[in-house]
């Protein structure tokens, strides 16, 4: 008889580590529903991030699976701009180009650090 394959090993996507608890019922979005500009502007600033975070997530997941959850994090700690996060949903080509430039930071990180990259310094908000 044939011996079934092994299942082991298949990676499974972490969650957003450190991301902020969203309230029940507040900025999830339905599946596929498109930005809500009114409650994007009616959101607190965290919860503005949460919710791009949110759209974020899935496409840069489609680029970069391994570290989807880490760029995504990268990203919205780096871009104090809802409207620079807005852009980045909306144009295929700037999200390409930020995710490549998180993925040269990391491997910049892992090179230096030996894998074991330090929290970058918080910059304070303006």
């Amino acid at each position: 008889g044939q011996g079934a394959a092994g299942a082991g090993g298949v990676p499974v996507p972490m969650g957003m580590h450190g991301a902020v608890p969203i309230p029940m019922g507040a900025g999830m979005p339905m599946e596929g529903e498109p930005l809500n500009p009114t409650r994007l502007a009616d959101a607190t600033p965290e919860m503005r991030k949460q919710m791009l975070g949110d759209h974020l997530f899935p496409l840069i997941q489609a680029k970069e699976m391994t570290q989807a959850a880490k760029i995504t994090g990268m990203i919205l700690e780096s871009t104090e701009d809802s409207g620079e996060l807005l852009h980045l949903i909306e144009d295929a080509s700037a999200l390409t180009e930020k995710v490549a430039e998180a993925v040269a930071i990391l491997k910049e990180h892992q090179e230096s650090t030996g894998g074991d990259a330090e929290g970058a310094e918080a910059t304070p908000a303006q």
